[in-house]
């Protein structure tokens, strides 16, 4: 068993607490405004200001960290999360309906910053020799976030009012933003002059630079952009399928699977945390694709099924999928030169949250036309498709070279 230092254990701790009250957050978000004003369409604009404030902290997280310290930028957005979400507990109730938009916009800019500087530091606070596992145990942490946080938002709305799980979700950002200050790094990314609009397009050079010399990374950035939008239509589908298989039940089933999908996500990181143990780059890139076969596959085929034994089955496949999947590109991608590290995290962030924003419009529309398994089908199927070509390509590619080459 690896035993980690003092800056990996902190890491962990930090984003495990940031998941769970994002988590609870969102939770709490979604059932207040739909609650409180028995109004969808409000629902519906908190979540698209959430992903708007995704996509624009995509875009500044190059600047925040080039600007400030990474563990003091980590630790004043996990404060300014605890301000903008304190508001709904002293702000009068009336104006919550016109703050919480506002909210949503920040928390997103605030979560996809956070991620991306995380991820992008790592490498910087532990060393490469166990980087993988700690990759996985972040991943562990996130899944049982997801488990915890929402059965724990449900049961403190249920017994003590919106306003306790606010408050809930506001520790835990501070809990955070504390364990980041604890990390130690003699090689933290301070820079002394502030970034220009020369430097930003000099960074972007770097990073196409990159890509270029691996096409295979490029490969990896298109096919999350496309497995994204399938993300968004199984996360519109999660409710709509539930419904189909216990129309008297339908909440208690969608916890269900999102429970099964969860374990499904930690057992397949702790897998590939095992496999990937001193493994090169290449190997890396294998296992990605091979997570998003599975995970798609998974989708696909629990979204045919009308029983819930079966369903689950399938999710679990689908999650062992997404945990290969997820820790096996980002330890890839911090295995990049340090100068394009941070912005190819934020290309990722920008990536995942427009397709994931672009999807849940597209996928809602669709599943009003389609049972859910065509839908989850052709959203899924886009990337086995696009992975499939490639590999074939590659195969004739490899048949037709020359001996001698």
């Amino acid at each position: 068993m690896t035993t980690f230092p003092r800056n990996a254990l902190l890491a962990i701790a930090a984003r495990g607490a940031s998941d769970f009250g994002g988590f609870v957050a969102m939770v709490a978000f979604s059932s207040y405004i739909y609650i409180s004003t028995n109004n969808p369409v409000n629902v519906g604009i908190f979540l698209t200001c959430r992903v708007l404030g995704g996509i624009l902290g995509s875009f500044f997280a190059n600047l925040i960290f080039t600007w400030i310290k990474s563990s003091s930028a980590l630790f004043f957005l996990n404060l300014l999360r605890f301000i903008a979400v304190s508001g709904l507990i002293w702000l009068p109730p009336s104006t919550h309906v016109y703050t919480l938009p506002i909210i949503g916009l920040l928390t997103g800019v605030c979560n996809t910053v956070f991620t991306a500087g995380v991820n992008s530091q790592l490498p910087e606070w532990v060393d490469e020799t166990i980087l993988v596992h700690v990759n996985g145990y972040m991943s562990v942490i996130s899944g049982i976030a997801i488990v915890t946080g929402s059965l724990i938002a449900g049961l403190i709305i249920s017994f003590l009012g919106f306003h306790a799980v606010f408050g809930t979700a506001c520790m835990s950002y501070l809990l955070s933003g504390m364990l980041i200050v604890g990390i130690k790094s003699n090689n933290e990314n301070i820079v002394l002059k502030k970034s220009s609009p020369g430097s930003i397009r000099k960074d972007i050079t770097k990073l196409m630079r990159v890509l270029k010399i691996t096409p295979v990374l490029s490969l990896m950035l298109i096919t999350t952009l496309v497995d994204t939008l399938g993300s968004a239509s199984h996360n519109v589908g999660f409710p709509i399928l539930s419904k189909i298989i216990e129309p008297e039940n339908a909440a208690a089933t969608m916890g269900y699977i999102l429970a099964v999908w969860a374990l499904g996500q930690i057992t397949g990181a702790r897998i590939i945390v095992s496999i990937l143990k001193k493994k090169t780059e290449d190997y890396m890139e294998k296992a990605y694709f091979f997570g998003v076969i599975c995970m798609s596959f998974g989708f696909i085929f629990a979204f045919w099924q009308s029983s819930l034994v079966f369903s689950l089955i399938f999710f679990i496949i689908a999650g062992l999928g997404d945990g290969i999947a997820e820790v096996s590109f980002v330890t890839r991608a911090q295995r990049t030169e340090k100068s394009v590290r941070l912005l190819l995290f934020s290309t990722i962030s920008f990536m995942q949250q427009s397709g994931f924003g672009i999807g849940m419009l597209i996928s809602s529309f669709v599943f009003s036309l389609l049972p859910p398994g065509y839908v989850v089908s052709i959203f899924h199927g886009v990337p086995l498709i696009m992975i499939g070509y490639f590999i074939l390509r590659k195969v004739l590619l490899i048949k037709t070279k020359p001996k001698f080459i």
